[in-house]
């Protein structure tokens, strides 16, 4: 949570950004399993057995990211983290933030170098730093960054997980105890929790809307309140440059891509190409 305070996002969305992206609301934001506000009863029912493991807060209203615009302020997030920091044993000494043993606390954040974390992480940096914690932004190459995200040899990663309307039992690849020993599988933040494990069952085996949403919802609650991540960024549109002298839009786009077209590029399948004007002799 700390890491999280320090986090300028409305900063970098003005003057990175230009406004053109949002900040990333759980899991499960623009859907019907997203989670807000207060817990309702059959989610207090399906979190209440794990009580005794899950923070206070869990139980309460929805984790959101910190915010640094008004009233809010970037000092003001920092020194709460600083009072984390410290509850955890953490404290500024000669220079830099140190435990009990006098070790200073430092953040390697592993980027491919195709990912140019330089930008979007000075302004995070600047403020860890203020914190007494030293950001290292390591730089490698695509291929050694995946063999260390799938052996899970990293501090910090950035990571996109694609929205859904169906999470399932394929979440327990992603947050599952038992994928978390596996090398390779999509857990990739090592999560080991009962109560992440029991909801994913829980979505997996729901027969009804009503049940399958409150399992869902708890889960994000569960993993917000966790604070395995610390949220980014998104963007509803695509943006493409083109020449509309060799390409053309078509009036209506398929809401959905063909079958055996990656969702990734399947905008660009759908544009017409123009023949060039014919010219005078």
């Amino acid at each position: 949570m700390a890491i999280e305070l320090a986090m300028d996002y409305e900063w970098m969305n003005v003057h990175l950004f230009r406004g053109s992206y949002s900040r990333v609301q759980g899991l499960f934001g623009g859907t019907d399993c997203a989670a807000s506000g207060m817990p309702s009863p059959r989610e207090l029912a399906l979190l209440e057995p794990y009580r005794g493991t899950l923070p206070p807060e869990t139980f309460g209203a929805m984790a959101v990211p910190p915010r640094t615009d008004a009233p809010n302020s970037l000092r003001g997030n920092l020194l709460k983290a600083r009072a984390l920091l410290a509850e955890a044993g953490w404290n500024y000494k000669d220079g830099a933030l140190r435990n009990a043993q006098g070790e200073a606390l430092t953040i390697e954040f592993l980027d491919s170098t195709e990912a140019r974390g330089t930008t979007t992480t000075a302004a995070w940096r600047r403020a860890l730093e203020q914190l007494g914690i030293e950001f290292k932004l390591r730089e490698i190459d695509f291929a050694l960054w995946q063999q260390r995200l799938e052996s899970q040899n990293f501090e910090v990663v950035g990571i996109s997980f694609p929205g859904t309307h169906f999470p399932g039992s394929d979440y327990a690849d992603l947050f599952g105890s038992k994928a978390a020993d596996i090398p390779g599988s999509g857990n990739y933040a090592g999560i080991k929790n009962p109560a992440l494990d029991g909801l994913i069952e829980k979505m997996g085996n729901a027969d009804n809307r009503e049940d399958f949403q409150a399992a869902c919802r708890a889960f994000e609650r569960v993993y917000a309140h966790g604070h395995y991540m610390v949220p980014a960024w998104t963007s509803a549109t695509r943006r493409i440059a083109y020449s509309d002298w060799k390409l053309e839009r078509p009036a209506v786009v398929p809401a959905y891509p063909p079958e055996g077209v990656p969702y990734m590029t399947w905008f660009q399948t759908t544009w017409w190409a123009r023949m060039p004007p014919k010219t005078a002799k």
